[in-house]
């Protein structure tokens, strides 16, 4: 008979994948392109073949940390005759503002190095869109585009890039697993998995009712029940897509245990604590008084049509905006090329 085993061997359990969101802001400025008759629908063409274009350079299709990216990008467009405190009377600039959202696959099952796997992630962006842009691959691409889009980038003289800090939403104890050893008959979420089941990752799910389902299916209602119906403030409400904070009785548990640390009194703490990359979008998706745009946060944001910054004194700021305490830091960090006594007085 023959020693040679007729079934390969296994080759070890698989280690289930969990992702968490890397968020990347930042401006890239265009010294020379002429934007300035640029209509409503070529700016829609431009924006939409700038977007693929930014994809192709600076998502990181190579990494294996890496699941996914997608970039938003806007447009601003500023001619040299309203450029006067640039000392650049006939130079444009075309100011294109990208969001870049990447879906990052972390190395251990519990998502604890998010930080260090988001900060690998943003070095390796900040240093593809620098070389695309010192080396002038992305210049050239542009100018390769259709022909209503590239005769902007023809005249372009310089390119300036600025990456701002990297952005990695809060998913803290977002791992559930069946608390088999406590017998309670529940999924949990409080960071105490035994090892056995965070080293292959095979027990344990990203939200309570999948965990539920697939280790208590026999009895749903005891796992998936709450320790406590108390209202006991403003959470974070991370089971949605929309950022948002409630007050209610189903509070998570591993919450309830450390009120402290996830319980809020009032919305506009909670929104700043656990979604300050866009806070005015969290209060009003929670009903706050940004809601129906009563008040603002009172910190300062750029508008590159000025040439200066605005204070948000009604909400007006979007999600996307980078907010600052005061004027002068606004200023020296989103219009930098700009002298900064040109940019307080272009606040008036």
């Amino acid at each position: 008979p023959s020693d040679v085993p007729s079934l390969n061997p296994s080759a070890g359990p698989s280690v289930k994948q969990v992702t968490t969101p890397v968020i990347i802001t930042g401006v890239v400025i265009f010294v020379g392109a002429d934007c300035s008759a640029w209509s409503e629908a070529e700016f829609a063409l431009s924006e939409a073949s700038y977007k693929a274009i930014f994809e192709n350079f600076f998502c990181p299709a190579d990494s294996k940390n890496v699941k996914s990216c997608t970039v938003k990008v806007s447009f601003t467009c500023t001619n040299g005759r309203r450029l006067s405190f640039l000392r650049q009377l006939n130079t444009g600039r075309l100011a294109a503002n990208y969001e870049i959202l990447i879906d990052a696959v972390c190395d251990t099952s519990d998502c604890s190095d998010a930080e260090a796997t988001g900060n690998a992630i943003s070095k390796q962006v900040s240093d593809d869109s620098n070389d695309a842009i010192n080396n002038g691959t992305l210049v050239e691409k542009l100018k390769a585009l259709d022909p209503v889009v590239a005769p902007v980038f023809q005249s372009v003289t310089s390119t300036q890039n600025q990456v701002e800090p990297l952005i990695i939403p809060i998913l803290s104890s977002f791992i559930w697993y069946p608390d088999w050893s406590g017998n309670s008959g529940k999924c949990l979420n409080d960071g105490n998995a035994p090892a056995y089941m965070t080293i292959t990752g095979q027990f344990l799910e990203t939200n309570q009712q999948d965990c539920c389902k697939k280790h208590f299916n026999y009895d749903l209602a005891t796992c998936i029940g709450k320790s406590s119906t108390t209202v006991i403030g403003y959470y974070p409400h991370w089971g949605q897509t929309k950022s948002m904070c409630l007050k209610d009785a189903n509070v998570p548990d591993y919450m309830r245990q450390r009120p402290a640390t996830y319980i809020y009194d009032d919305i506009e703490s909670c929104c700043k604590r656990f979604y300050s990359w866009e806070e005015n979008t969290c209060i009003a998706n929670s009903g706050g008084v940004n809601a129906v745009g009563k008040l603002g946060t009172g910190k300062w944001y750029v508008d590159y049509n000025k040439g200066s910054c605005k204070q948000d004194n009604d909400g007006e700021a979007k999600s996307w905006d980078g907010l600052y305490d005061s004027l002068d830091d606004c200023c020296s960090k989103k219009l930098w090329w700009i002298k900064l006594e040109d940019c307080r007085n272009k606040l008036t």
